[in-house]
């Protein structure tokens, strides 16, 4: 249990260390030209960090006094920023002899199509804490760049087993609180943290961080963070759960097995689901592990006090939240009238199994043929008994009796019917 608390304490100064406040600092954000991987210097000119951001985006009122918060000619007012991309990443810390891994992520945005804006605030937040950093650009007319840019901010420490939310402001800021809540003031995006490794030990008790886009209407993008590979696994199986699952209409391409390549330096893989139908969906991911639970030869396994090892069920087992995703064209859905979303619409039983009601008309021309049909049979009969009397008057009493008889026992079965 001590060491469990050391390690608590451990891990709240790192993320403290990382988001200390500051004034003006010198400006870390990596600013990129479009289709350029050199970073350009003189766009960002100061960084500004906090630990608590919520007074930013209550009133606006608590920005540093060097933060620009008019707009200018040359600004971008009121417009979000273009796509916004969570990279997930790990990160070394050293304490002495020991080495943490601590997961940490890239957060990658786009300028605005017109104008580059003042600056940007950036807020990540899960349901414990909040942080944000401030950016204040250069954008005097002679120096302004002209062409689309593409940021790049690293959150090198995040807290572990988080669903963290990111969103992104561009300055200066929306108007009003009101205007802060618009989607179209901001982009954002969600991110579920992996665990902390421990001198690269129990890889039974490792998980990646995870995040999930919309791309497109019916397109979902999911990204896992990469496993150590001093682990030795490589294999993840990737899935999307639906919520209103439905058995006969399901898509078909909701699992996917990733392999990580052996040599890849990138910090995360990325799937893409493609042909979704309107609805919620969540992503899960797991490790394969090609020996589970064989003693000696598994990857998912954990070490005791006594330095012996076992295998555990699973490993890497990580889900996000819940996300809405709009359906592809060909999945089309109607507008309610009264609002209400397409997706709860209730379903009912397929046409082969629905009991199909009869209409009112339905029955009385059932009524009618039945009707009808009892009169021919009642005329044929009157027919045939006629037919018989005549034959009876030439046979005799035996015939009329034998005839008599069958006649009772056909009206008899028609009674019966």
């Amino acid at each position: 249990m001590s060491c469990m608390v050391a390690f608590s304490w451990l891990l709240l100064s790192v993320l403290c260390s990382n988001v200390t406040v500051s004034r003006g600092d010198a400006c870390t954000l990596k600013v990129f030209e479009k289709g350029s991987d050199q970073p350009i210097e003189g766009i960002c000119m100061k960084q500004f960090n906090s630990t608590d951001c919520r007074s930013f985006i209550q009133s606006w009122c608590d920005l540093p006094n060097e933060f620009k918060t008019q707009v200018s000619d040359y600004s971008v007012e009121n417009v979000e920023p273009g796509s916004l991309n969570l990279i997930a990443k790990l990160s070394e810390y050293k304490n002495n002899s020991q080495l943490f891994l601590i997961p940490g992520m890239l957060i990658n945005w786009n300028s605005p199509a017109s104008k580059l804006a003042e600056g940007y605030l950036m807020i990540w937040e899960n349901d414990d804490s909040m942080s944000c950093r401030l950016y204040t650009f250069n954008t005097t007319e002679g120096e302004k760049p002209v062409k689309e840019l593409h940021f790049q901010s690293d959150i090198p420490y995040i807290s572990p087993n988080k669903h963290y939310t990111v969103r992104v402001y561009s300055m200066p800021p929306p108007e009003s609180l009101a205007k802060s809540q618009d989607p179209d003031t901001f982009v954002t995006m969600n991110l579920t943290s992996g665990s902390v490794i421990y001198n690269y030990n129990n890889p039974g008790s490792w998980t990646p961080s995870l995040s999930a886009k919309v791309v497109t209407n019916g397109t979902v993008e999911v990204m896992v963070g990469h496993v150590p590979q001093v682990f030795n696994m490589s294999r993840f199986e990737v899935m999307l759960l639906q919520r209103s699952y439905d058995e006969l209409n399901a898509p078909e391409n909701l699992i996917h097995i990733y392999k990580q390549p052996p040599d890849s330096q990138s910090s995360a893989g990325k799937i893409r689901f493609s042909g979704l139908k309107t609805d919620e969906y969540k992503a899960v991911v797991y490790v394969l592990d090609d020996y589970r639970k064989v003693d000696g030869e598994c990857q998912c396994w954990q070490e005791e006090t006594n330095s012996k090892r076992y295998c555990t069920l699973s490993c890497g087992a990580v889900a996000t939240n819940w996300f809405h995703v709009p359906g592809t064209a060909n999945h089309t859905s109607t507008e309610d009238p009264e609002g209400v979303p397409p997706n709860n619409v209730t379903k009912g039983p397929s046409v082969d199994k629905a009991p199909m009601p009869r209409r009112p008309d339905q029955e009385k021309l059932i009524i009618g043929l039945a009707v009808g049909g009892s009169l021919i049979v009642l005329l044929a009969l009157a027919a045939y008994g006629l037919w018989g009397k005549n034959r009876n008057k030439k046979s005799g009493n035996s015939g009329e009796q034998t005839e008599l008889s069958a006649l009772h026992l056909v009206l008899h079965n028609y009674a019966c019917m």
